[in-house]
């Protein structure tokens, strides 16, 4: 009977055993499906070793303000240093890809305040449209980190302004060079801090450089096939 029994026991561990192995093997080959993407995933993979990462959408909500590199006093605009704070919403789409991800992006700006110069558009009077294209520098790549928590990304841009004077809209071009760092606290949330130089064309043909800098929250999403 215990020679019977023994036999039982070890049939069970050697089951159990068993069945332990083959599901780390299947974990193990669903995080090299993943490129280990997700940076509560983590395990020390370099990135050397890993394949292209999926598509991915990312969203922007956030604010921030500038000031004037040159600033215009005459009448028309008197102008001070300081530029109106503003609220930015954004997204882009980055390709699939390894160790640079790239794609489109779209983003709406509107002035949160009076222009502190005075003679500005008021609240909400003012639009600013970007279309752009974005680079992704992922330092768990880059550097070989163990999570994706840290990101650098660059843009470029060309801001359409939407303005009213005189009763009439106005639309003028200008072009936009940004530069970000995002921090993700969770696979799909976290914070970015943007520098932005920009250059605006203006009433009565006239041009503002400007530099600005915003704070926010991103969201990360990820399209699996």
């Amino acid at each position: 009977m215990l020679r019977t029994t023994t036999t039982l026991w070890a049939l069970v561990l050697l089951g159990a055993s068993a069945t332990g192995t083959a599901f780390a093997q299947d974990e193990e080959q669903a995080g090299e499906a993943r490129g280990d993407y997700a940076w509560s995933q983590g395990g020390g993979t370099t990135g050397a070793s890993l394949g292209d990462d999926p598509m991915r959408i990312m969203a922007y909500a956030g604010a921030g303000a500038g000031f004037r590199l040159v600033r215009n006093i005459d009448p028309e605009f008197d102008q001070d240093f300081a530029t109106p704070a503003y609220l930015d919403l954004g997204a882009g789409l980055y390709l699939e890809g390894g160790d640079v991800r790239h794609g489109p992006a779209l983003f709406v700006s509107a002035n949160l305040i009076q222009d502190p110069g005075g003679l500005g558009a008021g609240p909400f009077e003012q639009w600013v449209l970007t279309p752009g294209y974005q680079v992704l520098l992922p330092f768990r790549r880059i550097l070989g980190m163990d999570h994706d928590w840290l990101h650098l990304q660059g843009r470029i841009g060309i801001p359409l302004v939407f303005s009213a004077q005189d009763g009439q809209t106005y639309v003028t071009p200008g072009a936009e060079l940004a530069a970000a760092l995002h921090f993700k606290f969770l696979a799909g949330l976290g914070v970015y801090l943007e520098v932005q130089a920009n250059l605006y064309g203006g009433f009565k043909e006239t041009v503002h450089p400007t530099l600005s800098a915003d704070f926010g929250f991103l969201f990360d999403y990820e399209v699996l096939p």
